[in-house]
Formats: C-alpha cells, sequence, structure tokens
C-alpha cells in the first residue's frame, strides 16, 4: 500500500481529486483559498493544485486525510488501484510521517498504517461525496475558483 506513482490525468479525474482535497479540507476546518486545474502544454496533461489555510491541519490525522482525499477519491470513481497514490500527495504523506515503500520493505508491520488511513479517508470521501462532486462539476467547467466559489458549491451540495 502507498505506492507512488504518476499517470495521465484526465480533467474529470483531475477535478475529482482537486475536488476532494479541497471539500475535506473544508470540512477539517481549513479555509480553501484557490482550487485549480489545467492542462499542461507540453503533455497535454491534466494537473490540479489547492491552496488552504488554518484549520485542524496541525494534527497528523486531518492532515493526512486531506492529503490522501485525492487519490482516494480515484479509486472510488475512476477504477484506481487502491495500492497507488499520486506522486504529489504520496511526497506529502510521507513528509508527514505515512511509511515509505523501503520502510515498510524492511519493516513490514509498519504497512499496516496505509489501509487503515485509506478506510478511514474513504469513509470521508463517500460522506462527502455529493459535494465533491459538485465541486468537481464546477472546476471542469471553470478550471479555477476561489474559496468562495467551493464554500457556495458545498453549501448549495447539502
Amino acid at each position: 500500500m502507498g505506492k507512488r506513482i504518476q499517470y495521465r490525468m484526465t480533467l474529470k479525474r483531475a477535478a475529482d481529486h482537486e475536488a476532494a482535497h479541497a471539500v475535506l479540507a473544508e470540512a477539517y476546518d481549513s479555509t480553501v483559498t484557490l482550487v485549480v486545474v489545467r492542462q499542461t502544454k507540453k503533455t497535454k496533461q491534466w494537473v490540479g493544485f489547492n491552496r488552504t489555510k488554518g484549520g485542524r491541519m496541525d494534527h497528523p490525522v486531518p492532515s493526512s486525510v486531506v492529503s490522501y482525499a485525492g487519490s482516494v477519491a480515484e479509486t472510488l470513481w475512476h477504477g484506481e488501484s487502491r495500492e497507488n497514490v499520486s506522486g504529489g500527495d504520496y511526497k506529502m504523506l510521507v513528509a508527514m510521517g505515512m511509511p515509505d515503500q523501503a520502510m515498510t520493505a524492511r519493516w513490514p508491520h509498519m504497512a499496516h498504517a496505509w489501509p487503515l488511513l485509506w478506510r478511514l479517508t474513504a469513509g470521508e470521501v463517500r460522506r462527502h461525496a455529493k459535494e465533491i462532486r459538485r465541486v468537481s462539476a464546477a472546476l471542469r467547467r471553470r478550471k479555477r475558483l476561489t474559496g468562495d466559489q467551493v464554500r457556495a458549491l458545498i453549501a448549495k451540495a447539502r
């Protein structure tokens, strides 16, 4: 569990991924300030990012759930393997203390952290699926959402 990957992203997949991060960040009391998806000029692959501030992100559980949310949404809605984590999310999760591949190869008992985090995050993604899908749809149309737009979309979805 927790293999770093890079793969081709469609607009829908990138929007679902970023929307999951944004909605769960708001659910954990962070303030989303910007969410963007764009197509790269060189590879024509869709990529995205979001910016947040504040909230309960100083605790490892909420920050790990928010960081894993995009990859988990891809697993649930796009058939991606539970074993895979997008490159940027993987780096962030390992920086927060999740065991990397080398660590779990050496100390296999540490591998249990990934399935536990996956179950927790999958529950949150499912619980907020309506909001994530609404934000994703708007992101696919506009390619860029402000924090106020994200919060308005979440409120309409409830």
